[in-house]
């Protein structure tokens, strides 16, 4: 049975040609744009985390506090917990770090005294964002407190961009993947029609309805293995060319990858099954 319906998979396939290349190729399209975009996400998500990394809460002290109370501050905070280490800035040391760079430096100059504040540089153990903001919004309220800040902003927007990005690659490959359904289904269905006749009289010899789907299923199951692969070929070929250029960047992941690739077959089984429903009696 296997064997037949192999020889008829691949008959149909030569019967038309031109409209199973279509179906492929807009299944591939589609596979190729979803990874696209899933790419920019997993990349986008590596900078997040690299960023996660370094990200730390700077304090900024209120000015001509004693040596004792910059000391009660810091080992206020230090009782937190959950503190790395905590590094002290005075406003020389801020000063001459600034001062590296020639034009703030004569800025500074033109303003006669020293603005810049003392600080400490309080790094986390665990960096999540929201251990970040619990300490962070406790450390405001201490008195001598000038300032906190860290950069939460930067990661905020960076989530929003991913979510976007993620949000249009979804919506672009379900309505490419609804294109390569209907072109699939419309393939399927006008080899079936050609057919008709010879389905017929299968049917009235006692063909069981499995036997005479069976070629057509696998039809659609090679439609979207076959767009499946050059979809990833494709995504795989980008990828290629950007890391000849930009060091770093990742892949997809299996899972994604198992995935597009699972899609592309799941819409080609799909296609076929609905389109011989119309002409096969169950």
């Amino acid at each position: 049975m296997i064997g037949y319906a192999l020889r008829e998979a691949k008959n149909n396939f030569r019967r038309e040609k031109l409209a199973n290349l279509s179906a492929i190729w807009s299944l591939s399209i589609s596979i190729l744009i979803m990874g696209v975009f899933s790419l920019i996400g997993v990349n986008l998500n590596k900078v997040i985390n690299d960023l996660k990394e370094k990200v730390e809460i700077v304090v900024f002290l209120d000015d001509d506090l004693s040596i004792e109370k910059i000391g009660s501050i810091r080992k206020k905070i230090f009782n937190m917990g959950n503190i790395e280490d905590i590094i002290y800035t005075s406003k020389d040391e801020a000063l001459s770090d600034l001062s590296k760079d020639a034009e703030i430096a004569h800025y500074i100059k033109m303003m006669g005294e020293n603005p810049l504040p003392a600080s400490f540089n309080v790094k986390l153990i665990d960096k999540k964002m929201e251990q970040l903001n619990n300490i962070a919004k406790r450390i405001k309220f201490f008195d001598g407190i000038k300032e906190v800040r860290y950069g939460q902003e930067e990661v905020k927007n960076l989530n929003k961009i991913i979510f976007f990005i993620k949000s249009i690659g979804i919506g672009l490959g379900i309505m490419l993947g609804v294109i390569s359904l209907s072109m699939i289904i419309y393939t399927i269905r006008l080899i079936v029609s050609l057919r008709q006749d010879e389905i017929r009289i299968m049917q009235l010899v006692g063909a069981t309805a499995g036997f005479i789907r069976m070629p057509f299923l696998l039809e659609g199951l090679i439609a979207g293995f076959l767009g499946a692969i050059c979809g990833l070929g494709l995504l795989f070929g980008i990828y290629y060319l950007l890391i000849l250029r930009f060091e770093g960047i990742l892949f997809l992941p299996w899972p994604i990858m198992a995935g597009l690739g699972g899609g592309g077959i799941l819409v080609g089984f799909i296609g076929s099954f609905i389109s011989i429903q119309k002409y096969i009696e169950v």
